[in-house]
């Protein structure tokens, strides 16, 4: 009995250790381009509450999501909108800038902002 006992423990153990070994691989899979999304993020003069309400104006819809990204080595916000009639729209603003960039309507035309 004390057999069984003992390898229940060790099998116990090796699991939990193996478990704390893969947590510990998967926080560390960070590579460049997350540090240069993060460094153009910090430095960006416009905020995320800036760029939905732009996105907001722009469209007249509302937000539904956003989230900065890296496009082009230029550093912009998505924001998907949802308009009055159910139609779903996503707009990129310049995180520099301020200024609507892209327009995605939701049939995946693109639009270019003057």
């Amino acid at each position: 009995m004390t057999k069984s006992k003992s390898a229940i423990a060790l099998l116990i153990g090796g699991a939990f250790t193996l478990g704390m070994g893969m947590m510990a691989f998967a926080g560390s899979d960070r590579d460049d381009t997350d540090d240069q999304e993060q460094a153009a993020f910090q430095a960006a003069p416009i905020g995320l509450a800036q760029a939905i309400s732009t996105a907001e104006s722009q469209s007249g819809g509302r937000a539904m999501s956003a989230e900065f990204e890296m496009e082009d080595g230029s550093g912009v916000f998505e924001v998907e909108l949802l308009a009055a009639d159910g139609a779903e729209t996503e707009i990129l603003v310049d995180a520099s800038t301020g200024q609507v960039v892209i327009d995605h309507d939701d049939n995946d035309k693109m639009e270019e902002k003057d």
